[in-house]
């Protein structure tokens, strides 16, 4: 038996989808276009400071706009 919702709880906590599709790119190209150097990314991706990477057999992928949002926050 489900649970009564409390009058409080108006808004749908559930995730919306997403308006704009995300744009993934491999490690080189991340690095070329963020002029930085692919090492730097992987020792980022291996300590787990860096970005979220999607991980699909030897393959890293990243969400460009995650990666260019990290980049700028985290920039010395």
């Amino acid at each position: 038996m489900s649970r009564p919702k409390s009058d409080k709880t108006k808004s749908d906590r559930a995730r919306k989808p997403l308006t704009v599709t995300p744009t993934f790119v491999r490690r080189p190209t991340l690095a070329q276009l963020t002029d930085t150097t692919e090492g730097w990314w992987r020792q980022l991706a291996e300590r787990g400071d860096g970005p979220p990477v999607i991980r699909i057999g030897r393959v890293r992928l990243y969400d460009f706009a995650q990666a260019t949002e990290w980049l700028r926050r985290n920039a010395a």
